[in-house]
């Protein structure tokens, strides 16, 4: 099922990857972790008006293959982050998109993330 879900999110990323995209905001925290010297990017996706949870998120690192999908708490993950200087990017599905500023991964490190977007509704009213 897992590797489905990332399939997905593979497929969508790909077919929305020439949409446009516009920043922002978002929160990054580090914390080390004990995870046999790899790393972790989690964090979650709130609506920037509303604050709420948004589920309809592809989360990936820019130039890599590592995708995750936000759960309907809005909370995602990507394990085996490569070390060293990386971009995240979140794109809503049907949205803008929004890229955190680089981040530095170091080894057994937890790296948060958190995104604020705009969704499909808001950009409705406008």
């Amino acid at each position: 099922m897992k590797q489905c879900h990332i399939l997905v999110f593979l497929l969508v990323q790909f077919l929305l990857d020439g949409c446009g995209s516009a920043t922002a905001p978002v929160h990054v925290s580090y914390q080390p972790a004990a995870l046999n010297g790899k790393a972790r990017l989690t964090g979650t996706v709130t609506d920037a008006a509303t604050k709420e949870a948004v589920w309809a998120v592809v989360v990936s690192i820019e130039g890599t293959n590592l995708v995750s999908g936000a759960d309907y708490n809005g909370r995602y993950y990507i394990d085996n982050v490569p070390f060293g200087k990386q971009i995240v990017k979140a794109q809503v599905i049907g949205s803008s998109a929004a890229v955190s500023k680089e981040i530095d991964v170091k080894p057994n490190q937890v790296v948060n993330v958190d995104f604020r977007v705009e969704t499909r509704e808001k950009a409705k009213k406008n």
